[in-house]
This record gives structure tokens, sequence and C-alpha cells, in this order.
């Protein structure tokens, strides 16, 4: 078993050579034009294979957060809305083991960007996710009231450690894209 990292710079390179590998799979999962995937690929390889490693500052460190959620966001937005909610879900979830962890209190607070960088691209696959469902055209009201239910599984989830690790104006918006109305296309 390798030994945990050992400050907080190294579990942030940890953590993003990890959410790199998430980026990645949701560019192979979503269905997006192949353009669209190259895109994400390309910037999953871009942070996995050199800024994650070179990551030496919190500068570093919010540019690598920055890509990975602008990745996400044009990822989600190039998919059909009733496709991809289901993708982002499982990245978002994905997102939960990619934070180095430890039994020493100390690493343990010094994992705290790791954290961030991990919590902020949960945030953005949740808050594309919630997006997508209010841009789905469900076929009645039992689909929708399920929608609505998933949404609000995973904001439950979600909010409290978006708060804890990115502040209550992040949990605001999430909250916010959460709030989107849903509605069946057909009565």
């Amino acid at each position: 078993m390798a030994s945990p990292p050992s400050s907080a710079v190294a579990g942030a390179s940890v953590a993003a050579t990890a959410l790199a590998d998430v980026l990645a799979g949701l560019s192979r999962t979503l269905p997006v034009p192949a353009e669209s995937a190259r895109a994400g690929l390309s910037t999953a390889r871009r942070i996995g294979l050199i800024w994650a490693p070179r990551l030496l500052t919190l500068r570093d460190a919010a540019q690598i957060g920055a890509a990975l959620v602008s990745a996400t966001q044009a990822l989600a937005r190039d998919a059909a809305p009733g496709d991809a909610a289901a993708s982002l879900y499982a990245a978002a979830l994905a997102t939960r083991s990619c934070a180095p962890s430890s039994a020493s209190p100390a690493l343990t607070r010094a994992y705290g960007l790791a954290r961030a960088l991990c919590v902020s691209l949960e945030a953005a696959c949740l808050g594309e996710a919630f997006l997508a469902e209010a841009r789905s055209d469900f076929g009645d009201r039992q689909a929708a009231s399920a929608a609505r239910d998933r949404i609000t599984a995973a904001l439950d989830a979600a909010v409290d450690r978006v708060a804890a690790a990115l502040g209550q104006p992040a949990a605001f918006l999430l909250t916010s894209a959460a709030g989107h109305p849903i509605s069946p296309t057909t009565g």
C-alpha cells in the first residue's frame, strides 16, 4: 500500500490526478459529439499528466479546479439533457473517493485543499445534472416526480459537504440549480 501524501500540496496533486480520471470517464460516457469528448479527454490528460504532478501552489490548484469545472460544464451542455443526468450523477459520486485520507489528524486537516478540489467537481457535476433534469422532456408526472426525487436525494447528500468545503455561496448556487422547475411534457 502506498504511503499517504505528506502535505496539502501533495494531497491536492493526488486528488487532481484522480479527478482527471473522473473527467476522462465522463468524457467517455456522456453521449456528446466526438469533438466534445476529445476536448474533455484532452483536458483530463493535461490535468492528470502535466498539471497535477506539477501542482505547487494554491494558484495551480485553482487552475486545475477551474479546468475541471469548465470541461464538465462544456461536456454536460453538449449532451442531450435526457441522457446526461445519469452520467453526471455517477461522476459526482466518483469524486467522493478522490481525496486522500489518513488516520493522522494533521494530514486530515492538510487534505482540505484536496477535498475542496473534489467537492468543486462534485458540485459542478450535480449542478449540471440538476439542470439537465430540468431541461429533460418527461412523458408523465411519475417520471418528472422521479427526477425531482433524484435531485432532492443528491442535494441532501452533498449540500453540507459543499458548504463546508467551498462555503455558503457555493451551497446556495447548488441549491438554486436544484430548484429549477421540473414538469412533464404531457398531462
